[in-house]
């Protein structure tokens, strides 16, 4: 078994053990929904509905803990509202290309319609689009729960202190270039690496011919 495909492996197995109840889809993103090396972090990418997204990342964690693999990352939560601005808002070729390689395991149609709902990635892969619709917004008024907010209270200052520390471990020992930072809000936990600011950078100082995408 290669590399990514093992990677795979054991990031289907942890989203077998997640499941999918509150959740509108989970995924594999990052560098192991391309050619993962030996040393890349599994990256799951979760959407939550609505008002459930702390609740799913407490459960989350404490999954992750419990299943015993230091490899899966928790890089990137939304809630559905913010993943629906977030696809139709303005965005690059690297983030379309991300996009269309997320390996989808739960809720693969609500994924192929958030992409095809999304401006950047009909212009970069229009061949990947094949005009699925996402289902109407709730128009109701549904607010987050006292217990949501009080996940978000309790967790979200550690997730921002251990990001901290990680992150100077990490500069420390092999420089600026693996540095990182959390954002978190009610509706989004992620982390934002120098090293995709970096490749970004490359992409639209050097624009990639047609052909396969890479990731590199």
């Amino acid at each position: 078994m290669d590399v990514t495909e093992d990677k795979r492996r054991r990031a289907q197995a942890y989203l077998a053990r997640l499941g999918g109840q509150d959740l509108q889809f989970t995924g594999i993103s990052g560098s192991v929904s391309y050619e993962a090396q030996p040393d890349d972090d599994i990256d799951i990418f979760l959407i939550a509905q609505d008002h459930h997204l702390w609740r799913i990342l407490g459960r989350a964690l404490l999954l992750r803990r419990l299943h015993g693999d230091p490899g899966i990352c928790l890089s990137l939560s939304v809630d559905a509202h913010y993943a629906r601005e977030l696809f139709r808002g303005p965005g690059d070729y690297l983030m379309a290309a991300d996009s269309i390689h997320v390996v989808p395991f739960h809720g693969e149609d609500y994924y192929r319609a958030l992409l095809d709902s999304s401006p950047f990635v009909r212009t970069h892969f229009p061949e990947r689009c094949n005009g699925s619709t996402l289902p109407p917004e709730s128009t109701g008024r549904e607010h987050d729960s006292p217990v949501e907010y009080l996940v978000f209270f309790l967790l979200a200052p550690y997730l921002w202190a251990k990001s901290m520390v990680e992150n100077r471990r990490l500069t420390r020992s092999e420089g600026p270039g693996r540095g990182f930072r959390a954002v978190l809000s009610m509706h989004c936990y992620y982390l934002d690496t120098a090293k995709y600011h970096a490749l970004r950078e490359r992409y639209r100082a050097a624009p990639p011919p047609p052909g396969p995408v890479t990731r590199t």
